[in-house]
């Protein structure tokens, strides 16, 4: 079974940071829920085609520590709803069916370690983007950040998708992710691309806006 989808990904997230003068350290709490929806044009063994409309929730959280050396991030969620499926033939002497059948929850996972913002470590199950839909997918990776102010980053890396029932993983192949932060924009995006497969590829295009909420000043009291 083979499976071709467009899908897009909806977020919206809150994040407090707190700087920790005397030991010179940040740590950081992220809370978000995105909202992920995908229409999956299937392709059967025998060459029919159905399609599916695939669509979940995502709630996640994120930790992070920097210090002077290190940046350290992970989080952890789950994709609840119509994440995925598997099939199976049921053959008689007169037709052959097929049964879809969904799977309704998908853990995920992600990290990313960083020395000086120079060498960047990564790895993650389910949770970069649409990567948890139809078949969630393991990465791991090792990139650059070009150094403490450098707005871009560049990772590369292995991913391998799963079928949705668990029972079995495809062949790994490579992916290229960039991201660009400029410090002075409240603006980021970020691309994901994978190669090296011809049954299986995947592309993606984010945006994020964080929002300039600033702390409301109190006026004094007579």
């Amino acid at each position: 079974m083979e499976h071709r989808f467009n899908g897009v990904l909806l977020g919206v997230a809150f994040e407090r940071e707190h700087h920790h003068a005397s030991r010179g350290r940040t740590t950081s709490l992220l809370a978000g829920l995105n909202l992920l929806a995908a229409a999956d044009q299937l392709t059967i063994g025998d060459g029919r085609r159905a399609r599916l409309a695939l669509g979940s929730l995502h709630p996640h959280l994120e930790l992070g520590l920097t210090n002077k050396t290190w940046q350290l991030r992970g989080g952890f969620g789950v994709l609840v709803g119509r994440v995925g499926y598997y099939g199976s033939s049921r053959a008689s002497y007169v037709a052959t069916s097929t049964v879809v059948d969904t799977v309704t929850a998908v853990p995920t996972f992600q990290y990313r370690l960083g020395w000086r913002n120079w060498v960047l470590v990564e790895s993650g199950y389910g949770a970069n983007g649409l990567l948890g839909l139809a078949n969630p997918a393991w990465q791991a990776g090792i990139g650059t950040g070009f150094g403490p102010r450098s707005p871009f980053v560049v990772v590369l890396g292995v991913t391998e998708p799963e079928s949705a029932d668990f029972k079995r993983e495809e062949s790994g192949f490579g992916y290229l992710r960039l991201e660009m932060a400029p410090a002075a924009s409240q603006w980021r995006a970020s691309g994901f691309v994978t190669f090296g497969s011809a049954s299986y590829g995947r592309l993606a295009i984010q945006a994020a806006y964080r929002l300039p909420l600033q702390a409301a000043a109190h006026a004094p009291q007579p």
